[in-house]
This record gives structure tokens, sequence and C-alpha cells, in this order.
């Protein structure tokens, strides 16, 4: 295996996350938005824990994509506050 390869794969995908990343925040604005018209509370914790289940689900590896999304969700919420 090559370093330069194997950073150049990695530099792809952190490209491919951060897009996705910044695409989720615009709909999760577009989420904030709805809920302040329609006067619904911002946090919805079984709506979180659904999110996390499904997740968890999918994941190889749970303890960082529990880091990860805990701070993804945080982040949404406190934006959105």
């Amino acid at each position: 295996m090559n370093l330069n390869v194997l950073r150049r794969q990695v530099d792809k995908i952190d490209e491919k996350i951060v897009r996705l990343v910044d695409e989720r925040a615009v709909i999760t604005n577009n989420i904030m938005i709805c809920k302040k018209a329609n006067k619904l509370p911002i946090e919805d914790k079984a709506r979180e824990r659904v999110v996390m289940g499904k997740i968890m689900n999918i994941t190889k590896h749970p303890k960082l994509a529990k880091i990860l999304w805990r701070n993804i969700i945080e982040y949404s919420k406190r934006r959105l506050i």
C-alpha cells in the first residue's frame, strides 16, 4: 500500500462527507423553519432515538458513529434554537 494513495482516498471521502454535512445543515434549517411556522418544539427526543437507531444499525464503527451523530444532532439543535 502506498501512503500517498491512501491519503488521497481519505481526502476524497472527506470532501464527500463535508458536502453531505453541508446539505444536511440546509435541510435541518428548513426543518427549523417548518417547526417554527407550525409552533412545534425544536427538540424531538423520539426522533433523535430513531435517527441514532438507524445509524447504529448500519455502521461498522458504532463508537465513532455515536460521537459524530451526537455532535451533528446537537449542532443542528443549537443552531436552530
